[in-house]
């Protein structure tokens, strides 16, 4: 029997898979806890105290609970703290079917 589950999104540059258009700008809110949720650096960068963009695939956050229910609203939840620039590209329907 499983007692946790995760599920992860995957939060990207505006111009992801082109170009880039948000690359240099701040990561607003990635700091600001979210109860079960982890965020991996990818394409980030950093200057002094600040998170940068650095393009493509920017960060994932994984967020975990009893069910996938539960872990997709720890997930979405944190996703929606974190900005930058034009605004992050992700899916919304991870975690869906189940």
């Amino acid at each position: 029997m499983v007692d946790r589950v995760s599920v992860c999104v995957t939060m990207a540059d505006s111009g992801y898979p082109g170009s880039s258009k948000d690359q240099g700008d701040i990561i607003t809110g990635i700091d600001t806890p979210v109860h079960d949720t982890v965020v991996f650096h990818a394409g980030t960068d950093f200057n002094g105290a600040s998170t940068l963009v650095n393009g493509g695939r920017v960060i994932s956050v994984v967020g975990t609970g009893r069910h996938v229910t539960e872990a997709q609203d720890n997930a979405y939840h944190k996703v929606g703290k974190i900005t930058w620039g034009y605004g992050p590209r992700y899916r919304t329907d991870i975690g869906e079917g189940r």
